[in-house]
């Protein structure tokens, strides 16, 4: 793969860090990539935080399963059980990734 000076890859794809491609998004993400540390939180554990005042209406930008902590500003996903926001879809479905990931390795 060869980039030019541009941030193309052959055949003029895009090419950016994963940081750059999520940084229109930092309400949703709020880990930096290489500096916070992270750990993998049992579900248990997850439903346990989610039962405090205030860490259930909304989303966590540093994901409770990814050892997220209490008190986080959570981020209004507007979803309802017929209506879900593609954004919040995403980047929840990018953290399942890390965390799958995480777990296959402990």
């Amino acid at each position: 793969m060869v980039h030019n000076a541009n941030n193309y890859v052959d055949g003029g794809r895009p090419s950016k860090t994963l940081s750059e491609w999520l940084d229109d998004s930092p309400e949703w993400r709020k880990i930096d990539l290489d500096n916070t540390q992270v750990f993998y939180r049992t579900p248990e554990e997850v439903a346990q935080i989610r039962k405090l005042s205030g860490e259930s209406a909304g989303h966590h930008p540093h994901g409770l399963a990814l050892g997220g902590p209490t008190g986080q500003k959570l981020t209004p996903t507007g979803e309802t059980l017929f209506n879900k926001n593609p954004m919040h879809s995403k980047v929840t479905a990018l953290q399942r990734k890390i965390i799958n990931k995480i777990k296959k390795t402990i």
